[in-house]
């Protein structure tokens, strides 16, 4: 710039750019283009660029975030949710974050976007014990859960719980390790049968 004349490539790149430093780089950035301007009558060359740093892609999938904190801990980062997927998953409660591209460690550029995996559903579920409650909320709490419930063969009712329309036996047991999609068969109490009418004495 002392000799008034410019290379025909000129640009600054700032680095670092972390919030520690963040004021510092803002300041060298004002300091270089004010008297980049002051030189050159005000006007920036062609082709003139800022460059800025990358930053760190954050982990916000090994700790089943909720996809509120995984978004503040990406914009702290000034990068922000991008695509949401869902996928089932044991490791985690449904809703919270359990994948994302790019990885964490990777380096972008500012303002980036970052795909989320949420969890939609457990990959397996415990099977609980839906004897003794009635045929219509069973299946509904099973059917919330991905399973499919068919009624099975009526069976004699429980002593605890006498009622035809409560269940009587289910299978797969309680206990047992299911998947959403897999069948559930929910049986009911039969009705009792009367008891036979006693017969008159015969007439000697």
């Amino acid at each position: 710039m002392g000799s008034r004349t410019l290379s025909p490539f000129i640009g600054i790149r700032i680095k670092p750019f972390t919030e520690d430093l963040k004021s510092r780089g803002v300041r060298t950035l004002d300091l270089f283009l004010t008297a980049l301007l002051r030189e050159t009558g005000g006007r920036l060359p062609e082709n003139f660029v800022v460059t800025l740093p990358k930053v760190t892609v954050p982990d916000v999938s090994s700790s089943c975030l909720t996809l509120d904190a995984a978004t503040a801990t990406l914009q702290a980062m000034h990068l922000q949710p991008g695509t949401q997927t869902r996928a089932p998953s044991d490791a985690c409660p449904v809703d919270t974050v359990i994948g994302q591209s790019p990885r964490a460690g990777t380096k972008v550029a500012r303002d980036s976007l970052v795909a989320l995996t949420l969890v939609s559903e457990p990959a397996s579920i415990t099977l609980g014990d839906y004897t003794c409650v009635t045929y219509s909320s069973a299946k509904s709490q099973l059917e919330h859960m991905g399973l499919v419930v068919v009624p099975g063969p009526l069976v004699p009712p429980l002593p605890q719980c006498p009622n035809t329309n409560k269940v009587a036996a289910q299978n797969p047991a309680p206990g047992s390790q299911v998947k959403p999609g897999d069948t559930i068969t929910l049986s009911t109490g039969e009705q009792a049968s009367p008891s036979p009418s006693p017969t008159g004495s015969p007439t000697p």
